[in-house]
């Protein structure tokens, strides 16, 4: 029956050893402890130096094992970091990319802006001055017709001031002949 640990510093030495067994190459181990067993026959070997030999190969294992982990660990963090910076360094380079764009794109649609208002106002211009033309032409009419009806109107009432001048010599010179006529 296999048993899982999370940790072996808190279980039993043969659950330690179990875990260790099934963690850090359970055939290596197992072929250790053969030889040890060969080495002097069954009856010279002493359990207790079988078992520290053991713990003394389990020791060994997991602290390979924790300097495997551990430079594995370190290994990944920096591939990690390195990857990161590497992203976040294009990540950099893409922003300013994108805003010299935006900004090229931006002066360009400002020059575009500058010269449609300039355009626009180059063309209201031209059409004041067309309607200046047009308001000093209806001006320059209506007063010209307004002047001619007024010298009209001046020359009509002299004419008749003149001629009733006229008729008052005439009558004048009637009355003045009238007194003179010896009757």
């Amino acid at each position: 029956m296999m048993h899982e640990f999370n940790n072996p510093c808190q279980s039993s030495t043969l659950e330690a050893l179990l875990w260790t067994l099934s963690h850090t190459g359970f055939f290596g181990i197992l072929i250790i402890v053969a030889f040890l067993l060969g080495k002097g026959g069954k009856s010279e070997i002493d359990n207790s130096d079988l078992t520290n030999e053991v713990r003394d190969i389990i020791n060994r294992s997991q602290e390979a094992v924790k300097t495997t982990l551990t430079s594995e660990i370190r290994d990944r963090n920096n591939d990690s970091r390195d990857t990161l910076v590497a992203v976040l360094k294009t990540l950099g380079e893409e922003q300013q990319k994108m805003q010299k764009t935006l900004g090229e794109e931006q002066q360009k649609h400002l020059v575009v802006v500058g010269e449609n208002i300039s355009k626009l106002q180059t063309s209201n211009e031209k059409k004041l001055d067309e309607m200046r033309n047009v308001v000093d032409e209806k001006l320059q009419t209506t007063l010209e017709k307004r002047i001619g009806e007024s010298f009209k109107l001046v020359s009509d009432r002299l004419e008749a001031v003149h001629k009733g001048l006229g008729e008052m010599q005439t009558l004048a010179t009637d009355v003045g002949g009238i007194e003179e006529s010896p009757d």
